[in-house]
């Protein structure tokens, strides 16, 4: 029998590519290739490819100084792979569609092990398809790889615990689990969820565990002081129960819809609710079944909004576990009322994604539009202009991909470092402004472009500064505004630390009297 207790003789009659499993691929790989190219590359991409054209030591004491709340190893890959391929957003996101599509068979192979052949196919379609994984599995940070890893653990935890006296299996869950701890802080929880769940169902083998996790500390034990600062910064205690609730209600929304249905957007969520009781209901009436996954599942949710720090970027961490859980519960024969539960599910599952899809499509109805935020149109547009003044990086990004000679060329990460240092934050263009202005109007900038945009909250005083500046040296400035949030009010709410104009670009150009 396997860890999910079907019969080991199916395990044949599973291939890695049988079944749905290419066709899924290949329809998401297109769909994610497409993407990387079209969508915009969002702040935290932009923000963390300021750490991928560092030299290599550079970047890795960047990190070690809490620069990012992250371990090294995506940010070296990134690193190596943009020196080959430049940091346009295509090439810049290529590795992590390589990640994502190469951990669909692995998740297939990890629901069989847990659930049977069934439940295989149901998982595969259910993680290729999702919204959440179209989306993030092509962003250029660590989502995709986290996603891999998390397969792999959930697959090798149940090959071990099938094959318990093969001494590989237990090696390559411990290196898979190394590699995981050095891709994103949240995954040591997780791999300590997975390792004590094999110790306590080992029987012969637990000294074998024991030295894996001895394995572990020793090998992690390298970057222990930058991950004992970052856990020092959490759980910070909420001032109420609702922070506890936007938290996990933002990280519920996500792994039912990713992006693509806002809090507005009732005709998805109606389906969609419908299809998370159901699968509730039904995996609570069968919960010793779903074991490892579960208990990782819940462990990553519980602890993240413990800490008030899951959003809908992070999910992807443990969506995987929580979508072989909705395949396993889906997979069981049903009978009676148990059947008719599913059914009701399964229909809301297919109207929400439906209705997700429509969102999709017209481009509108979704939580958030970082995707859509045209930055790389308004850069452009300005390109020319004398002093660009923006805080938020993906401005600073495009500004770097855009060398006026060169349209399309590949953007070495030398090139862009060099371009992308030319736009300032507001307080430096306002002591730049203020310099020339003392020289007499000849020596200031013709045209200073300034890109106000969703940012942290605090550098209201820093772009007060700057406009002072700017309206004793200039005329009024053109002004225009681009991308409308309707929910930014309700944002505003949820997510108090930054701020969320109505308009999600404000641009200002202002020109030099001649």
């Amino acid at each position: 029998m396997s860890a999910g207790g079907h019969e080991v003789g199916a395990a044949s009659r599973l291939g890695w590519w049988s079944g749905p499993t290419l066709p899924v691929m290949a329809g998401a790989a297109a769909f994610m290739f497409w993407g990387a190219g079209y969508y915009t590359v969002f702040d935290d991409e932009a923000f963390s490819t300021q750490r991928y054209v560092l030299p290599a030591g550079e970047l890795i004491r960047a990190l070690w100084r809490g620069v990012e709340p992250d371990p090294p190893l995506y940010y070296l890959l990134e690193h190596y792979w943009v020196t080959l391929a430049g940091v346009r957003p295509v090439a810049l996101r290529g590795p992590s569609i390589v990640f994502f599509v190469i951990a669909l068979p692995i998740v297939r192979r990890a629901a069989f092990e847990w659930y049977g052949p069934r439940a295989a196919n149901i998982a595969v379609v259910l993680c290729g398809l999702h919204p959440l994984h179209l989306f993030f599995g092509f962003a250029a940070r660590w989502y995709a790889l986290a996603f891999l890893w998390t397969a792999m653990l959930l697959w090798l935890t149940a090959r071990v615990g099938r094959y318990p006296l093969r001494r590989g299996l237990l090696a390559a869950w411990t290196l898979v689990a190394i590699a995981a701890c050095y891709t994103n802080y949240f995954a040591v929880g997780m791999v300590a969820v997975l390792w004590l769940w094999g110790l306590l169902r080992a029987e012969q083998t637990r000294r074998r565990w024991l030295a894996s996790l001895i394995i572990l500390i020793v090998a992690f034990g390298a970057w222990a002081p930058p991950f004992a600062r970052h856990v020092t910064t959490f759980p910070r205690l909420a001032s109420g129960w609702s922070e506890y609730g936007a938290t996990a209600g933002r990280t519920a929304a996500a792994l039912l819809a990713g992006n693509l249905a806002s809090p507005s957007a009732w005709y998805c969520w109606i389906g969609l609710v419908v299809f998370a009781v159901a699968m509730l209901v039904l995996a609570l009436a069968d919960i010793r079944r779903h074991s490892a996954p579960g208990s990782l599942a819940l462990a990553a949710l519980v602890s993240s909004v413990a800490g008030l720090v899951m959003i809908d970027k992070y999910t992807m961490l443990f969506s995987g576990a929580v979508l072989l859980v909705a395949a396993g519960t889906i997979a069981r024969p049903r009978r009676g009322a148990w059947r008719q539960v599913r059914t009701a599910g399964l229909t809301g599952l297919t109207f929400g994604w439906a209705a997700c899809g429509m969102n999709w499509a017209m481009e509108s109805g979704w939580s958030s539009l970082r995707w859509l935020d045209p930055f790389k149109a308004v850069v452009r547009e300005n390109i020319h202009a004398d002093l660009f003044v923006a805080t938020h990086p993906s401005v600073r990004y495009y500004y770097g991909c855009m060398d006026p000679s060169d349209w399309y060329g590949r953007v070495t990460p030398e090139h862009w470092r060099e371009r992308a240092e030319r736009v300032l934050p507001p307080i430096e263009a306002a002591v730049q402004v203020a310099a020339a202005a003392r020289h007499g109007p000849a020596a200031l900038p013709r045209r200073v472009c300034v890109i106000q945009a969703s940012e942290p909250r605090g550098y209201e005083g820093d772009w007060r500064e700057l406009e002072a500046v700017l309206s004793e040296a200039y005329a009024a400035p053109k002004e225009s505004r681009h991308l409308s949030d309707p929910d930014a009010a309700i944002k505003d709410r949820l997510d108090p630390q930054y701020r969320h104009p109505p308009e999600r670009i404000v641009v200002r150009v202002y020109s030099r009297a001649e």
